[in-house]
């Protein structure tokens, strides 16, 4: 008599082997995500008042910093009944950082870095960027340190030099990519161990990038030991609908059978979720997994 099949089903065994090419690059830790918080303002934007727009309109053609910061705000976002124009944005932000305000050069720099309804120009965000962390504004450090980590930009010792810095001020993002640096051997000694240290840092901070690739730390034991109980904890931590590629990363890692064959059935839910979450590669897969079954 034939041997039983150990997987859930002979999909699910399919779904692990169809994706057993890209487990290495999947479980490797990304970069910092794109998905990303709105820029930083540098007063209450929040207000509910029909005439917020006017007032700060006002305050902008008066010669506020702070004024024309917060509008692009309103602009970049598409509140108090303005539709999104990311380009005037970019315009408001200028004027805010032509009059020394660091939060309206950090802006336009995080906009020009991401390429938000203006061309993406990581040479001009560098120095948007360098002046808004060297005013103390953490989250442009951060996002000074993702334009040096990859891209035109590149430069990596660089990068783990703003990180760094920007973690030891308390910044847990920066942690997570200063982790994810040591974990990768990017710019600096490769170290499982310390990279373990500031990942745990920062997925204690509900960092989701960190949590999934402090779940692959320990479960490839890459200078921690392996323990498929933790990892699977800091995978859950890890998918978000915010950040789709930590359900992608886990999806990867239950098809894999690391984690138990009990978790290999979970995969197609979470690529479901990925891919839902915009998440390419997890929806490429989703398909293969659906090929297969159908194939049965």
């Amino acid at each position: 008599m034939e041997a039983p099949v150990r997987r859930a089903d002979l999909a699910t065994a399919l779904m692990a082997a169809a994706i057993a090419a890209c487990a290495r690059a999947s479980n490797a830790p990304p970069p910092p995500p794109v998905v990303v918080p709105p820029p930083a303002a540098s007063g209450s934007a929040s207000h509910d008042s029909s005439d917020v727009v006017s007032l700060y309109e006002r305050a902008c053609d008066g010669g506020s910093a702070v004024g024309c910061n917060n509008l692009g705000l309103v602009l970049l976002e598409g509140r108090h009944g303005k539709g999104r124009d990311p380009a005037r944005a970019a315009s408001l932000f200028q004027r805010a950082c032509d009059m020394n305000l660091a939060t309206g050069c950090g802006n336009l720099g995080f906009i020009e870095h991401q390429g938000s309804g203006v061309p993406r120009n990581d040479a001009k965000a560098v120095g948007l960027l360098t002046r808004a962390c060297d005013a103390g504004l953490l989250e442009m450090c951060y996002w000074l340190g993702d334009v040096f980590f990859g891209g035109e930009q590149e430069d990596l010792p660089h990068a783990y030099e703003v990180f760094d810095a920007a973690c030891q001020k308390g910044h847990t993002r920066s942690c997570a990519s200063e982790g994810i640096m040591i974990q990768l051997g990017k710019g600096v000694a490769k170290d499982g161990g310390r990279a373990a240290v500031l990942l745990e840092k920062a997925c204690g901070a509900d960092v989701a990038f960190a949590c999934s690739s402090l779940g692959t730390l320990f479960l490839d034991g890459d200078g921690v030991r392996v323990d498929a109980e933790r990892a699977r904890a800091d995978y859950e931590k890890g998918c978000t609908d915010e950040y789709p590629r930590g359900c992608y990363a886990y999806a990867v890692a239950c098809a894999s059978g690391k984690l138990g064959d009990d978790y290999v059935a979970r995969a197609e839910p979470l690529l479901r979720r990925a891919c839902k979450g915009g998440h390419a590669d997890s929806c490429a897969l989703l398909a293969q997994w659906l090929e297969k079954k159908e194939q049965q």
